[in-house]
């Protein structure tokens, strides 16, 4: 009976959002009561009714925080992996956008793909190559001579570097047969030559996993990454999607958001299988919708998203929207927000940032609370006002940090503090 009511509190809020009660920017709360969120206890005349505590995730800004290479001041690049013989132009004619970033894989001792390159520079995009190991393991494509690993990467780098313009390079993704000091040491060894040869090119590590920290044995070290990179691809059965993006990326994100700008490399979203051989549209079409929306309002370090629209192909599941019209319809609406950039950003410098609390805020009984250790250890500032208690935590009760800027999207379940103001 509780959860029956809670629903219908929950529709309500929804229906007068969609009314005017907040717009997609809302305005800035500062110290005093959110009067939005006062009007819900007034809309339940009920005895019986028990408020529960709904959580909210925080995001809090910081000041003149570093960027990386290539990283934006604010926003997330738009990145895709085409499929084999697709073209940029018509591609981004169809879906409405241009995509800051394409992807090329080649392996290490091939020859640069220089026409795949000028079609990119022809585009105004930016290139992303996925370097693989070699296949014949010590033999440069084209010569009869042998040589070491290292020299590869040295040709590789002065190749790149010689077109002098923005790229990023993810080095040995996965798949390389090599220990975690074999493969720490060339990465490293790798990311100096191109410091040496490509200076503008941006370093990619890529993680075995969503649950990779810089624990992992397989991390090279914050000194020779730019970014981090993570692929998650929800694939389908009969019982649903085989993963949860948005739940898979979290712990990744967190591990990772105070060093380095995230990137999905890729993400996708499977809409047919042969696990059953139905195809589902609007499943997939509602899930893209919900990450890249999810991750646009609360994943703020994630400055990249590239889909995979050329995996599956031919295997067992298909991930491509640039094959079914409704889907390509579907990803252009969501990707035609002014968050997501068309534009790599080359300045270097430190410029303000959101960062994601590690700790929960929560929405009770018509008032929003902050956790205490969010005030007191991410924003650095005295607890202020009466503690009130959720769940064993101490909170506090937003009206009661005065002089601090502070909006809420209670659609999205995100609470925003921006201690700049």
């Amino acid at each position: 009976m509780i959860l029956m009511r809670v629903k219908l509190i929950l529709v309500i809020i929804s229906l007068l959002l969609l009314t005017g009660c907040m717009t997609e920017n809302p305005p800035q709360i500062i110290g005093g009561p959110n009067r939005f969120m006062d009007v819900l206890p007034r809309l339940v005349d009920d005895e019986e009714y028990e408020p529960i505590p709904i959580p909210f995730t925080v995001l809090y800004r910081v000041a003149m925080a570093e960027r990386a290479m290539y990283e934006p001041t604010d926003g997330t690049y738009l990145g895709m992996w085409l499929r084999d013989g697709l073209e940029k132009r018509p591609f981004e004619s169809s879906v409405g956008k241009k995509h800051a970033v394409y992807v090329e894989e080649m392996r290490l001792g091939e020859e640069v793909p220089v026409m795949w390159l000028l079609q990119c520079i022809a585009a105004l995009a930016t290139p992303l190559f996925i370097i693989h190991p070699p296949e014949v393991l010590g033999r440069v494509i084209g010569t009869d001579v042998d040589v070491p690993v290292e020299n590869k990467i040295i040709y590789l780098a002065q190749r790149l570097g010689a077109f002098n313009l923005p790229m990023f390079v993810a080095f040995y993704p996965t798949n390389h047969g090599l220990t975690a000091a074999e493969y720490t040491l060339l990465f490293r060894y790798a990311r100096s030559m191109f410091m040496a040869y490509a200076p503008m090119v941006s370093f990619v590590w890529v993680a075995p996993s969503h649950q990779s920290t810089s624990s992992n044995p397989f991390f090279p070290g914050h000194d020779a990454v730019d970014w981090v990179a993570v692929q998650l691809m929800a694939e389908r059965d009969g019982e649903g999607f085989s993963i949860d993006i948005i739940e898979d990326l979290e712990p990744f994100y967190m591990a990772f958001q105070a060093r380095h700008p995230i990137m999905l490399l890729p993400v996708g979203v499977s809409h047919w299988s042969r696990a059953d051989f139905i195809f589902r549209i609007n499943e997939a079409g509602d899930e893209i919708t919900h990450v890249y929306d999810t991750i646009r309002l609360a994943f703020p370090r994630v400055r990249m998203i590239v889909y995979g629209d050329g995996f599956g192909i031919g295997s067992q599941d298909d991930f491509s929207i640039t094959s079914d019209p409704e889907l390509r319809e579907i990803y252009s609406r969501v990707i035609n927000h002014e968050h997501f950039l068309s534009t790599i950003e080359r300045d270097a410098s430190t410029s303000p940032r959101w960062v994601r609390s590690v700790f929960n805020g929560y929405y009770f009984d018509g008032k929003v609370y902050v956790d205490v250790q969010t005030i007191e250890r991410e924003l650095l500032i005295t607890t202020p006002g009466n503690i009130f208690e959720i769940d064993g935590r101490s909170f506090v009760e937003i009206s009661y940090i005065e002089e601090r800027a502070i909006h809420i999207d209670p659609v999205h379940q995100v609470i925003f503090i921006n201690i700049l103001n």
